[in-house]
């Protein structure tokens, strides 16, 4: 006789159920709803990432998420107020704003003026309507089986569908504001698409605010779609309230000789994870990956990060650094996969980290024992190579 273990569920993840089940009744008959139900199932599988999964090992979201807040509602006239002054610390650059308050586009506050070789809209209505392209590009990259993102798939609102045509360059770089608007805690689920046609680029500021003494959610997803030649240079900074969770997912796809930057800047938030999954579909593409946390009193962010060398020819590299204070704790993750095949690739990993605490609590680290990251040899090796560089602070 073989006694069936059920794990016994977290008051979040019940919650996190309910709300899918109330909102099961508003999705049926959409394009996505089959989609969602997977997504959600896949999460129900395994449920909120623990400790002993390796890859949540340092951020234990099962303990660290207690409750599962109910879903934001449409921004009242109060929050499009206070979401005015959002993304402030960008203000200096001249910038399209498309403003997305409490997870919903507000056009009154953005700047959607028709550009030529440009396209901005909203996935909200893009679901609604059922745009096939756009419903095929959504979870299309390398970050599909990942718990958080299964999570924002089965849940997700609105966000920006940004599509460039081949070789256009926007005039000026855009900047997607997403601001919580509201005085009450809530979950938001933010999706958003970025369609880079081949030989064009763009510049993308991505900025998240909030207010402290409440203790709201955010899931926010971006998919990244880069054609070959193009190039896409992505800041993200993080100002969340104090007492905010925030898990954020990019899964991007790199076309031949396209080059990605990214930068992620970490300031705010209670318990923040910034996860990016990056794989290179064509040969000659080039990475330039890098973030950087400026942390205080009891603070924990953790910057995870796979990157899948699936063509020959590619340069990466990837730098993040850490300020911490206080009881505040950073933690780094990454990976680096090279497939069989991919000759001459060259993709580096740096860590650096300053602890401005009197008394610094010990570094946790550790490394895989597979070949380096770095390689140039003539002849592909049997099978794919990986190293893994972690350490919590």
């Amino acid at each position: 006789m073989t006694a069936e273990i059920k794990p016994i569920k977290t008051a979040a993840e019940l919650g996190l159920a309910e709300a899918f089940a109330a909102l099961r009744p508003r999705l049926a008959g959409s394009a996505v709803a089959a989609r969602r139900e997977a997504a959600f199932r896949r999460f129900e599988a395994v449920g909120l990432p623990h400790r002993r999964i390796e890859d949540w090992k340092y951020t234990d979201l099962r303990a660290l998420m207690r409750d599962a807040k109910p879903l934001a509602a449409p921004p009242d006239a109060a929050a499009k107020a206070r979401a005015r002054t959002a993304g402030a610390v960008l203000a200096g650059i001249d910038a399209r704003h498309i403003v997305f308050v409490d997870g919903m586009l507000v056009p009154e506050l953005s700047d959607l003026a028709p550009e030529p070789g440009l396209k901005i809209s909203s996935l909200a209505d893009a679901l609604g309507r059922g745009d096939a392209a756009t419903i095929a590009r959504l979870g299309a990259g390398p970050a599909e089986g990942d718990v958080a993102y299964a999570l924002n798939t089965a849940f997700m609102g609105d966000g920006a569908v940004i599509e460039l045509e081949p070789g256009a360059r926007p005039v000026r770089p855009l900047h997607l504001v997403f601001a919580y608007g509201s005085d009450r805690a809530a979950a938001v689920y933010t999706r958003s698409l970025v369609a880079i046609g081949a030989g064009a680029g763009l510049t993308l500021f991505e900025s998240h605010d909030g207010p402290d003494g409440v203790d709201y959610q955010v899931n926010a997803a971006v998919d990244v779609v880069l054609g070959d030649r193009a190039t896409l240079d992505h800041v993200k900074i993080g100002t969340e309230g104090g007492d905010a969770l925030h898990l954020s997912t990019m899964s991007a796809t790199i076309g031949a000789a396209a080059r990605l930057g990214d930068m992620t800047f970490t300031t705010g938030g209670k318990v923040v994870r910034n996860q990016l999954f990056v794989r290179c579909d064509g040969a000659g593409s080039n990475l330039s990956i890098n973030g950087a946390s400026l942390l205080k009193a009891r603070q924990h962010a953790d910057t995870t990060m796979l990157v899948d060398h699936a063509a020959g020819h590619c340069r990466g590299r990837e730098v993040f650094k850490s300020v911490l204070d206080e009881a505040s704790r950073g933690v780094f993750q990454g990976k680096i996969i090279v497939r069989h095949g991919a000759q001459k690739t060259d993709a580096r990993i740096c860590r650096g980290r300053c602890c401005c605490r009197t008394k610094p609590s010990p570094t946790i680290s550790r490394s895989s024992k597979s070949s380096p990251t770095t390689s140039s040899a003539a002849t592909a090796p049997p099978r794919a190579r990986s190293t893994t560089i972690s350490s919590s602070t």
